[in-house]
């Protein structure tokens, strides 16, 4: 069973590098927003990740709204009130643990490179293809300090 309840977060010790203690997909209602929402849930529940949803649009959240937008708005600079940033600042919203994980597009983008654990930080499962390769580059990367370990010596 999934979790989607509210949940409160404190944007002061929001990082981008934080160990997860959960995964919270901050929506609102929208014809657009719901299609991205939508996929963001189908690929959680089906890699039976995790996830607590916040509705942006229940009157209830109206401070947890207000404070996600004062955070977004913190992370782009005000000279780049470009229609695209301002995309960026809508729901959906991904946060892993107190990490901010970013909108839509970097879910997406980290979907279709199979990097998704990653992006979320969270341990990959064994059977994931994004474990092997993560296995691979890490055996590459001791050959290559074994190389020039091996090529200092000599």
């Amino acid at each position: 069973m999934y979790k989607r309840s509210f949940r409160s977060v404190s944007y002061e010790n929001v990082s981008r590098h934080d160990t997860p203690k959960y995964s919270a997909i901050y929506t609102m209602d929208g014809c657009e927003m719901k299609k991205e929402q939508d996929y963001i849930r189908r690929v959680l529940e089906s890699k039976r990740i995790k996830y607590e949803e916040v509705d942006l649009a229940d009157p209830n959240h109206q401070h947890e709204k207000n404070n996600l937008y004062q955070f977004l708005s913190s992370l782009a600079p005000a000279s780049q009130d470009s229609p695209d940033n301002h995309s960026r600042n809508l729901p959906p919203q991904l946060f892993s643990g107190n990490s901010y994980r970013g909108d839509f597009n970097k879910f997406f983008e980290a979907v279709e490179s199979e990097r998704l654990y990653g992006h979320l930080c969270l341990e990959i499962p064994e059977f994931e293809v994004e474990y092997f390769r993560t296995q691979r580059q890490q055996q590459q990367q001791q050959q290559q300090q074994q190389q020039h370990h091996h090529q200092q010596q000599q």
